[in-house]
């Protein structure tokens, strides 16, 4: 729902500050401010969903000043109560300054001294609105968007060992990015006083137990969730794309009485994703779904897929294995262009729930681990790396989730996380506040209440489709589509002659010219294409030609 900013230290000037505060503008249209003291500079814009108008940033008490970006419901109690906030944003900065344990809702949120000395950094337990921060001197810069603190330099070094990760794994394994010295608040809050910059370990996801009626107590749950989820002015809508999240979703929000609400679809090229009308979900008729607006979003051919895979790699800042950016992007220019101010989205079902049909073939190995062993991926990056490397990322991996039974923790890391920030950087780049149903109300805690083995059984999401069943008839049975480009339009783009001398010259900074065109080459083969490979090196082609990112590690 907003943007924040801001730099502590003497390394930084006035106008690196306003650089990188008005790079910002777009998450919040709706008002702006800036507290300064000694070496301190905060700020924030608000994108206004609910609550009065207020002086920004936000002072909490006589010795605090805040920017926020986010929104709470409320907070869990003993007992399994529920008590909801007071109206006002700064009721809910209060309850991160208090650090109240349970809290339900997003945020990323800069706490800062009112003399200017100290600032904390804190972001929510699944890292749903996030922050990034970069080192330098004795101090550091932060921001909502990690492209804005790219911009804070001519020549941003790769951190390779990072980079490496991205290859392996489809994300980071600790909270250090591609670049040197510009980290994410995400497995750790982040405290600055004086020289020092403290890491704070963030708590672990609370466990629950399984309750006796899981259905029941899971459908209440959501039901819950999204009336939450709709407080505030809108407009607001929903990506819709006709499987099980989407489709429990518009069922609820139809059962509830919602009018007016903008759905929306991308249709993709294979037809495994997109709805093309609203009777397509058979909801009852007479319902409040017959006043919403739908619109469906067609992308055309190769040439537009590359041209927003090239904007939305602009906009995301760093490499990225998910070809749903351009995707996702353009749902988000539909949005804005229908005036949604909300959109209600479905990420983290998949990934608590058991969603994709890859993991069925968790069930029966002995290490859930070997879920991450791609040989065809493995080949590639070993061409790239190298096999000193790449075995020390295959080691920390192993060292990080040593023990691991249930790959649940894995994907809330290294998928959903990634899922997330797509989410947050494309709806905000319209001025746009993306919602998360699935990930409040204790939602995901219910989900881990039920053993993995369980619900990682084909078609997936089996005990979400059981408590349905009645509501959706047919549909709790569809499958889960891909919400990505297909790998044909991927090998298509590939085989363009100008975009694989793009590759070749920007990537060869990196690794070499002999290991770049030989990655091209295999990537080329029937039996050595990957997806996530190609995705990452037209990514990381499209920000080297941007100029800022120098291709040796730093």
């Amino acid at each position: 729902m907003c943007g924040i900013a801001g730099m502590i230290g003497s390394d930084w000037t006035i106008h690196q500050f306003d650089e990188l505060f008005d790079s910002i503008r777009h998450r919040g249209p709706d008002g702006s401010g800036v507290y300064q003291a000694a070496d301190l500079r905060i700020g924030m814009h608000r994108l206004k969903i609910r609550g009065p108008d207020v002086r920004l940033p936000i002072q909490v008490n006589p010795d605090t000043v805040a920017a926020y970006n986010g929104q709470i419901y409320g907070v869990h109690t003993p007992g399994d109560l529920f008590s909801c906030l007071p109206g006002g944003i700064e009721n809910e900065v209060a309850v991160v300054l208090s650090q109240v344990p349970n809290v339900d809702g997003m945020y990323a949120c800069s706490l800062a001294s009112m003399d200017g000395t100290s600032v904390s950094l804190k972001t929510d337990g699944h890292f749903i609105k996030p922050l990034f921060y970069r080192r330098q001197g004795q101090g550091i810069a932060f921001c909502s968007e990690l492209r804005s603190l790219t911009r804070m330099s001519t020549s941003n070094r790769i951190d390779r060992a990072a980079l490496a990760e991205l290859f392996c794994y489809g994300w980071y394994l600790s909270d250090r990015s591609y670049l040197s010295n510009l980290n994410l608040v995400w497995k750790h809050d982040i405290s600055v006083s004086g020289r020092t910059v403290q890491e704070m370990p963030k708590m672990p996801l609370p466990r629950a137990a399984r309750p006796s009626d899981f259905k029941a107590e899971i459908r209440r749950a959501i039901r819950e969730s999204v009336w939450r989820c709709m407080g505030g002015s809108g407009p607001f809508g929903i990506a819709i794309s006709g499987g099980l999240d989407s489709s429990i979703l518009a069922w609820e929000l139809n059962a509830a009485g919602f009018e007016s609400v903008v759905t929306l679809s991308i249709c993709t090229d294979d037809g495994q994703d997109g709805l093309a009308s609203l009777a397509d979900l058979n909801l009852p008729s007479g319902g409040a779904w017959e006043t919403w607006k739908h619109r469906t979003i067609i992308l055309k051919d190769d040439a537009e897929f590359l041209t927003g895979f090239e904007s939305s790699t602009a906009l995301f800042g760093q490499p990225s294995t998910m070809s749903s950016l351009p995707l996702y992007l353009r749902l988000a220019e539909a949005a804005a262009e229908e005036g949604v101010r909300v959109l209600l989205t479905g990420e983290g079902v998949d990934e608590f729930f058991g969603g994709y049909a890859s993991y069925a073939k968790t069930c029966g190995s002995p290490d859930p681990l070997d879920y991450y062993r791609h040989p065809p991926r493995e080949k590639l990056t070993r061409v790239l790396f190298g096999d000193d490397e790449l075995n020390i990322v295959q080691q920390r991996f192993a060292e990080t989730y040593s023990g691991c039974a249930d790959i649940r923790h894995v994907e809330r890391d290294l998928r959903l996380t990634r899922l997330l920030l797509r989410t947050d950087v494309c709806l905000m780049s319209q001025s746009i506040e993306g919602r998360v149903p699935y990930l409040h109300n204790r939602i995901p805690e219910l989900a881990m209440s039920v053993p993995w083995q369980e619900l990682a059984t084909a078609p997936g999401k089996r005990l979400l489709r059981e408590a349905y069943r009645t509501e959706l008839g047919a549909r709790v049975s569809i499958r889960k589509g891909r919400f990505k480009a297909s790998d044909s339009v991927l090998r298509r783009c590939l085989a363009k002659p100008e975009l694989s001398k793009r590759i070749s010259a920007s990537v060869a900074q990196v690794f070499g010219k002999p290991a770049a065109e030989r990655c091209l080459l295999i990537l080329k083969t029937e039996d050595g294409f990957d997806a996530d490979v190609s995705c990452l090196l037209m990514s990381l082609t499209f920000l080297l030609e941007g100029g800022r990112i120098d291709g040796h590690a730093g």
